[in-house]
């Protein structure tokens, strides 16, 4: 599950504001830590550090572009409604020992590493007041390899919205629902598992085919402590379907994760 769509708005949310920011910049910087399960479908949970580094800039004409930890942005304005924005970024795959802070994980043992690609990505993104509703599309652009098999370019589409309350002049909450549709590449590489990976593995030979994977949801509670500086807190939750459900890989098809931090704005 992609993480809870926090500083992914920042740009978004800067271009209703454009018109008369033209020619400014803005810099996020923050950190703070997350509780989640190793992988989609596992029982066991990790603790991983969370950092936030984004630069933003408000051009007078094109829009506003972006470059940070998860890659490159450029969104425009369409009307006062509609936002279209693309980007590059970068599929770090995934390794069968997972983990940063202490012991690693090792239930993946002898499924092999995935490795990582660039990804390509498109978003459209329609606000109305308080809400957005975005559909947005990525895809690796590089053929991988995993488990002795070919499995293409992984192509993954997030359908879904965003909602914005103000609490009080401190506090305010952003909540989220959405569902990930994955092509045959993208679902085998997180949820199948290849005759190799059977023989060497504890997991059963699965083969996953193309469809929606999960639906997931999310809570941030944000208190500002003045106009540059927030703690964050939040919660989100996903539960998968379709094959990524029915995959040998699965423990459980529901999941939680816990995050928080604070993050400040130059």
């Amino acid at each position: 599950m992609k993480r809870l769509k926090t500083v992914a708005t920042i740009v978004v949310g800067l271009l209703p504001l454009s018109s008369s920011m033209a020619g400014e910049s803005v810099l996020v910087l923050g950190g703070g830590a997350s509780f989640m399960p190793a992988y989609e479908g596992s029982s066991k949970y990790l603790f991983s550090p969370l950092i936030d580094l984004n630069y933003g800039y408000i051009s007078d004409d094109y829009g506003v572009f972006s470059i940070g930890l998860e890659g490159a942005e450029w969104a425009i304005g369409i009307t006062e409604s509609l936002t279209f924005s693309s980007r590059i970024g970068y599929d770090a795959g995934r390794d069968e020992k997972i983990g940063i802070l202490g012991s690693k994980n090792e239930d993946l043992k002898g499924m092999g590493d995935l490795d990582g690609s660039m990804t390509v990505g498109a978003e459209i993104n329609y606000s109305i007041k308080d809400y957005q509703l975005y559909a947005s599309v990525d895809m690796a652009t590089s053929d991988r390899k995993y488990g002795g098999r070919d499995i293409g370019r992984t192509v993954n589409v997030e359908l879904g919205g965003i909602g914005y309350y103000q609490i009080n002049d401190k506090w305010d909450v952003e909540y989220t629902l959405a569902t990930v549709w994955g092509n045959k590449a993208y679902n085998q590489a997180y949820f199948g598992v290849s005759k190799q990976q059977a023989n060497r593995s504890r997991f059963n030979e699965y083969d996953a085919g193309s469809g929606f994977k999960d639906i997931h949801s999310g809570a941030i509670l944000n208190y500002n402590i003045n106009e540059n500086m927030i703690l964050y807190t939040g919660i989100g939750a996903y539960y998968l379907v379709g094959d990524a459900a029915k995959s040998s890989l699965t423990e459980q098809r529901l999941g939680w994760v816990g995050l928080g931090g604070i993050r400040y704005t130059f």
